[in-house]
């Protein structure tokens, strides 16, 4: 059967965690209709994950299963490539959007093209060995008084808290060589472009979702190396940004001159 096409294309990346996607394709196809396509992109062949996808996805959408891809940029490129959407929105298979995202979303469907993030729920959890996870936290947090400009020094707009066009999206494919933090990276190249960023205040109804016991999705180590690497492939413009840089990494035990940053 043929399908109409949609407006907005819902990336989910999963890995071996079957109950928690289940969770996040719940809070997906709770409040979709035929508007919004779903893209399921496995990089492992569990029977788990495949059980989850013949049960849960509709016809409508799809579901890839290539264990041979490394990670989560190539996975996300692969999602990206099959989706058929207006708008792109990506959601990892631990997070969840809260009821009535999907309806705020519909009302920026004839925005102009660009990328519009928003405020999201910091949900903090205790995962259970069977995969189950009890909140035991949580709070809003406010992206309102950060600039996008401050996006080359740190992250501050989660993959999943965001609504993109997809085709400027396809021209800037995740970069694949990174060890870490390409999500970060990927919006930096985007901004770069000279694509349109705008907060859309009036949208708070993204889950991210962290387990209690590894609260930081970054470890030290490697994130002082790897937030590093996106500063050397992308200048600072500014002594102030560079300033902002020395810091972040200085409180990951990194100590470089501004001149290098």
């Amino acid at each position: 059967m043929t399908h109409s096409k949609p407006r907005l294309s819902i990336v989910v990346t999963t890995h071996h965690r079957p109950v928690l996607l289940a969770r996040a394709l719940r809070s997906i196809l709770q409040q979709a209709s035929d508007d919004i396509e779903i893209i399921l992109c496995a990089d492992e062949s569990s029977a788990q994950t495949r059980s989850v996808a013949a049960d849960m996805l509709r016809p409508r959408d799809t579901f890839v299963c290539n264990p041979n891809l490394k990670g989560p940029a190539e996975t996300r490129n692969l999602g990206m490539q099959l989706a058929r959407g207006q708008w792109l929105c990506m959601l990892d298979d631990d997070d969840t959007y809260a009821d009535g995202h999907l309806a705020a979303l519909r009302r920026l469907f004839d925005r102009p093209a660009g990328l519009y993030y928003f405020n999201y729920q910091e949900v903090i959890e205790e995962r259970q060995t069977d995969g189950r996870a009890v909140i035991v936290d949580q709070r809003v947090v406010d992206l309102s008084l950060l600039t996008v400009d401050l996006l080359i020094v740190r992250n501050f707009i989660p993959n999943h808290a965001l609504m993109v066009s997809l085709a400027d999206a396809k021209h800037h494919p995740i970069d694949r060589y990174l060890q870490g933090l390409e999500d970060w990276d990927w919006l930096i190249a985007l901004r770069q472009s000279g694509l349109m960023f705008a907060h859309e205040p009036s949208i708070s109804t993204c889950r991210l979702h962290y387990d209690r016991d590894q609260k930081s999705r970054n470890r030290a180590g490697s994130f002082g190396l790897d937030t590093l690497s996106v500063y050397r492939k992308w200048p600072a413009g500014s002594e102030t940004l560079q300033r902002q840089r020395a810091q972040i990494l200085a409180e990951c035990g990194i100590g470089l001159p501004i001149q290098f940053l």
